[in-house]
């Protein structure tokens, strides 16, 4: 008997660790379903601890701040300026782009550096004036003649040069890599730590959920890594268009730009982040930074990079052209039903309910009773305060408009857009109620004029051709890298 007993017992606790880990392993999918559309965000900051500050440092906030980063110059080999309200580049734009895996031609990686990477620090710019991101090359050298940049010393290396990596997912001092991108290794860790919030939380119940021993450590091995193959694609864009842009600017340029980021963040982006996290210093978030590995050096070159390769592929997929009237017509004449509108109308309502008259004859007797003091030209909002029984008797029995098509009673709806504009219509009976309705106003179904819509159908071809172009520059750097995954190690 005793042996059953634990053979029931075993069998139960067999049963609630299945269906621990099938809830766990199902909301981890429904989390990267949802966030199929996010894109990566930057690195993320915990919560302060409860404890008073033990330093302050106001001498950052004390500072003015930075002038945005330039981006009016011209491009490196392309001589048209980067339209000043040209459409934005978002993360989600540059997650846009292609997700297969090159095959193409292996390049050697920019820079030709096979050293260990260094670690962030503020540059030192070497021009006197702040330099546009894609400015041209000073000097006798053509628009046309692109500088390479490759194996020179200085904070342009720092953004991208690569660390050789030998073996697929080897441990590194910053962690497990989970792709190369010519050479330049993509960690783990660093996906991990630029993960939306919703995602980290979810982690972070799936690993309270092995401590308690409710499931094993392979579920969370397993939802990590597919939480990295979810979020990879993002890096190793990023690092495409960064090692891109090393090959474009000069290093001056490079180091100028660099320099204007660093500023940026120490005067706008950081104290921002102290004062949204409820940190009183910058000492307090580094402590608690460090705790997770972390650091603001980290979060610097994070910002840095994320601004670097989006400002890049705003600059190189920029829509220089417009849009003629004649195309614009035609595509609204080919798109006329999405500018369609329905019919609508204001009304006011005084509802009376069967059950609050002691039944129908009731209702009926309360209805005519208001039906004659309408008609006598008392106020219909004064009566509705006094005598509706609906939702509505709190404004006077104003409903606002309401658009055909809205509303579950179509015997109200039929008097909305029937009934003569001002008249008080007859009483409507329903299921349980008698229905007053007087029509204010009333506007015909129909199509947004062009003259209205013609900006906003300009904008949205020159947003289709950008993304366009946005997918199709991403598509040739893939194309032309040596891209190597390794998520199957970690």
């Amino acid at each position: 008997m005793e042996e059953n007993c634990h053979r029931r017992t075993a069998v139960a606790c067999g049963r609630s660790i299945a269906a621990a880990l099938l809830i766990l392993a199902l909301g981890g999918c429904q989390f990267l379903e949802k966030l199929s559309g996010k894109t990566h965000e930057d690195p993320v900051v915990p919560p302060p601890p409860v404890r008073k500050p033990v330093a302050d440092t106001p001498a950052q906030a004390a500072k003015p701040p930075s002038p945005p980063v330039k981006l009016d110059g011209s491009a490196a080999g392309n001589e048209s300026a980067v339209a000043a309200d040209g459409p934005g580049v978002s993360a989600s734009q540059l997650a846009g782009g292609p997700t297969s895996d090159s095959k193409g031609p292996k390049s050697a990686p920019p820079g030709g550096s096979g050293t260990e990477a260094k670690a962030a620090r503020d540059p030192e710019a070497t021009d006197d004036e702040e330099p546009s991101l894609l400015a041209e090359n000073e000097g006798s050298a053509s628009p046309n003649q692109i500088e390479q940049v490759g194996g020179v010393q200085g904070p342009g290396d720092e953004v991208i040069t690569p660390i050789e990596a030998e073996g697929a997912g080897a441990k590194f001092d910053k962690g497990f890599v989970a792709a190369q991108v010519n050479g330049a290794p993509i960690f783990a860790e660093d996906i991990l730590r630029a993960l939306p919030d919703e995602v980290l939380k979810q982690i972070q119940q799936i690993e309270k959920a092995v401590a308690t021993k409710q499931a094993p450590p392979e579920v969370l091995k397993k939802f990590r890594r597919q939480v990295i193959e979810h979020f990879l694609q993002q890096h190793i864009q990023q690092e495409l268009l960064l090692q891109a842009l090393k090959t474009k600017v000069k290093p001056e340029h490079l180091n100028g730009i660099i320099k204007q980021l660093d500023a940026q963040f120490n005067s706008e982006y950081l104290p921002k982040v102290l004062k949204d996290k409820g940190y009183a210093s910058a000492v307090e978030l580094e402590l608690e930074l460090q705790k997770q590995g972390s650091s603001i050096e980290t979060i610097r070159a994070s910002f840095r990079n994320k601004q670097l390769a989006q400002q890049y592929l705003g600059s190189k997929a920029m829509v220089h052209d417009g849009f003629d009237r004649p195309d614009v017509l035609q595509f609204y004449q080919e798109h006329l039903e999405d500018y369609a509108f329905k019919a609508r109308s204001k009304w006011e309502q005084i509802q009376i309910r069967f059950s609050a008259h002691g039944g129908k004859e009731g209702a009926r007797q309360k209805v005519a009773e208001i039906i004659k003091r309408l008609n006598k030209g008392e106020v219909f909002a004064v009566v509705a305060k006094e005598c509706s029984d609906g939702s509505a008797k709190s404004t006077g029995g104003l409903r606002g408009w309401t658009t055909q098509g809205s509303l579950k009673s179509k015997e109200i709806e039929t008097a909305l857009f029937e009934q003569k504009v001002g008249e008080i219509g007859q009483p409507i009976e329903t299921h349980d109620t008698f229905e007053i309705i007087r029509v204010l106003d009333r506007t015909a179904a129909g199509h947004k004029k062009f003259e209205e819509v013609q900006e906003d159908i300009k904008n949205q071809l020159k947003q289709e051709r950008f993304q366009k172009s946005i997918n199709d520059l991403i598509k040739e750097l893939t194309e032309q890298a040596n891209i190597e995954k390794f998520t199957d190690k970690l």
